[in-house]
């Protein structure tokens, strides 16, 4: 799932988040996820750990998030 403030809601176990951990506070290079329109929710609940995307790209086009 994800919400049009960067959340996504992954498999658990945070193997995404440790990778994108290593580029949080930076805007290159853009932390993109791919999905689909139906798995977007009005918010993912977020932890302390959890690093957002810069954008999304599902069969409705690109989001880019905090534009």
């Amino acid at each position: 799932a994800w919400d049009r403030r960067g959340g996504r809601l992954g498999m658990g176990g945070g193997h995404y988040d440790r990778l994108l951990e290593l580029l949080d506070g930076h805007e290159v290079p853009l932390r993109l996820g791919v999905a689909y329109g139906a798995q977007e929710i009005p918010a993912v609940p977020l932890e302390e750990h959890d690093v957002d995307l810069h954008g999304l790209l599902c069969e409705h086009g690109w989001t880019m998030f905090g534009q």
